[in-house]
């Protein structure tokens, strides 16, 4: 059987490796805004963040567009992070780390939420 322990190292890998990858795919998105030819948006904007919460923002041009969500991509990683790493209940990190890899979908959103599941199956161990 697995321990609370082994679940939560588990949880932790796959939500920090979900942080990291939103943190460098909000970077590169963020470098191609300033770049004069685009290279990475279409690749970066389906691996950072590809969600109907943001269809909205597509009516902006596509150079604030693309800066935008290389915010958000930065913020969901540096939050994600943050919360792996802070001292409240695995059942509150659980919660939040789904809610976070819902709305910022795409392939690092995947790994928040297996991580959060995680975290909450933890949660209910006592040992």
């Amino acid at each position: 059987m697995v321990t609370k322990k082994e679940l939560i190292k588990w949880a932790k890998a796959f939500s920090l490796i979900g942080g990291i990858l939103f943190v460098l795919g909000g970077l590169l998105l963020f470098i191609d805004y300033f770049l004069t030819t685009s290279i990475l948006p279409d690749i970066a904007r389906d691996i950072v963040i590809k969600t109907v919460v943001f269809s909205a923002l597509e009516n902006l041009s596509e150079f604030n567009f693309i800066l935008v969500l290389a915010i958000l991509g930065v913020a969901f990683g540096a939050i994600s992070i943050i919360l792996v790493n802070a001292e409240i209940s695995d059942l509150a990190t659980g919660i939040m780390l789904i809610i976070i890899g819902i709305f910022g979908l795409g392939f690092p959103g995947l790994f928040l939420v297996i991580g959060g599941i995680i975290y909450i199956i933890a949660s209910t161990r006592k040992r």
